[in-house]
């Protein structure tokens, strides 16, 4: 019997971790069960954290979401992961903006990034303060990540030649009346620091630190494709606001399990563990 997992997403547009990414990200896995499937680990890590991506993964990006914005989520991944025709739609609309924009020349998604950090005066104290707050012989390599936005999982990070659009979107705090895409990262999250150290350091422990998560990161999308290849895992993207959540499960779907991740953050604690506890069979979240 599958697995069924209910992504919540947060009610903010602009938020990275939101469901026109994680349905994209998807969909790059599912791509990997196919027979001949190639293993896409190293462009899955490029294409949700780095500012520039290889030749190659830039092309397998652009074949993604033309997929996405051609067929319908449950038709394209033989019903392994669906989603409202009317939500879907939705995050089409986004997908096409991204094909769009990847035709410009030029470092223009650096140029948003940096954009973004001139308009942040508290960007580089919270950093300073992050780097004093991890284990020293990490420090460098994750001074040279905030400074360049560039995610070398493997290889010579010189090869990342080209921009990755899907760092960009549009209405996150005060930018959301501007119709533009903008760099969409806020700059007060730091992609190290929801990290579970203690359990990536059991699988290795380097120096650079995008190194070290990317073999921790590997070996989790490795395991998802393998369960996803014996059919027992099946995705509902659903983009709502968590507190409504129930209206579009079906009723007699049940739960042992439910991460919240950082919903927390934009619902009051006591309302959020409520709220999903009617969905599971008793088992704390």
């Amino acid at each position: 019997m599958r697995d069924s997992l209910a992504y919540f997403s947060q009610r903010w547009q602009g938020i990275r971790q939101g469901l026109r990414t994680r349905a994209l990200i998807c969909s790059f896995m599912f791509r990997a069960t196919g027979k001949g499937g190639a293993d896409v680990t190293h462009t899955v890590i490029r294409v949700w954290y780095s500012l520039c991506i290889s030749e190659e993964d830039f092309s397998s990006l652009l074949s993604a979401l033309q997929d996405l914005v051609t067929t319908e989520l449950h038709t394209l991944t033989e019903d392994v992961m669906e989603i409202s025709a009317d939500q879907w739609s939705n995050l089409r609309d986004v997908w096409v903006t991204w094909l769009r924009l990847a035709k410009r020349k030029g470092p223009w998604v650096a140029n948003l990034r940096r954009e973004a950090i001139l308009r942040d005066s508290g960007r580089e104290n919270g950093i300073e303060t992050y780097l004093h707050a991890i284990p020293k012989e990490h420090r460098v390599s994750a001074q040279r990540f905030f400074n360049s936005g560039i995610f070398p999982s493997t290889g010579n990070a010189e090869e990342l030649s080209k921009q990755n659009p899907t760092l960009t979107g549009r209405g996150y705090h005060w930018l959301s009346s501007i119709s533009e895409y903008h760099y969409s990262i806020p700059m007060d999250v730091l992609p190290f620091t929801g990290w579970d150290f203690s359990a990536i350091k059991k699988s290795c422990h380097v120096d650079s630190l995008p190194e070290m998560y990317s073999i921790y990161l590997s070996q989790i999308i490795h395991k998802v494709v393998g369960k996803m290849k014996k059919d027992q895992v099946k995705f509902q993207f659903i983009l709502a606001d968590v507190l409504n959540i129930e209206t579009f499960l079906p009723a007699s779907l049940k739960y042992d399990r439910i991460t919240t991740s950082n919903l927390w953050d934009y619902c009051p604690l006591t309302v959020l563990l409520t709220t999903p506890s009617k969905l599971k069979c008793g088992v704390p979240i």
